[in-house]
């Protein structure tokens, strides 16, 4: 049988371990998600790429508080919609009155 020390000493244990865990939960949590300015150092940089499929056609005037910009698919010159915020994002085709997809009628330049 335990003693009462031997009982108080394994339940401060458990109480450090748990909390312990629970710490390292929290930190992972946080470090995984990377935050705005993660993404968008990501999105600078796959803008900036010769490569990338993609142009900013539309972005507007205040663009550090800017949360969409239209973008243009070079290979099939379809116009989307980006809409940007700290924790989600999305991608829609932009369309016109009768619901048909736009498309970019200018000329694209080669990088």
């Amino acid at each position: 049988m335990k003693t009462k020390e031997q009982l108080k000493n394994s339940y401060i244990m458990r109480q450090k371990f748990i909390k312990s865990i629970i710490g390292l939960l929290v930190f992972f949590s946080i470090y995984s998600c990377g935050g705005p300015d993660t993404t968008k150092r990501h999105e600078e940089n796959a803008q900036h790429t010769k490569e990338s499929r993609f142009f900013v056609l539309y972005l507007p005037n205040d663009q550090e508080s800017s949360d969409f910009e239209i973008l243009v698919d070079k290979e099939t010159r379809v116009e989307y919609l980006f809409y940007r915020a700290p924790y989600e994002c999305g991608l829609t085709p932009l369309l016109d009155k009768e619901g048909n997809i736009t498309f970019y009628e200018g000329e694209i330049k080669k990088q």
